[in-house]
């Protein structure tokens, strides 16, 4: 009887352990399904202008309008 118990006991242990493995499986593939995801929007909205230091430092439309309105 007490054997029936043990073997039991082992065997729930094991479909626990198999379940957890499963759902830790899951859990990966759901997460590489989502970075897949998220990688495919970052290529779509990734910036393809190209760097000009002059236009980032020039002056502005608006602050050329504002001083050309105190100069006059």
């Amino acid at each position: 009887r007490d054997r029936q118990r043990v073997q039991f006991r082992a065997d729930v242990l094991q479909q626990r352990r198999k379940e957890r493995e499963e759902l830790e499986l899951e859990r990966q593939r759901e997460e590489q399904d989502k970075q897949n995801r998220l990688e495919a929007l970052r290529k779509q909205v990734e910036v393809v202008a190209e760097a000009d230091p002059e236009r980032m430092m020039g002056d502005t439309e608006a602050w050329k309008s504002r001083h050309l309105n105190e100069n006059e």
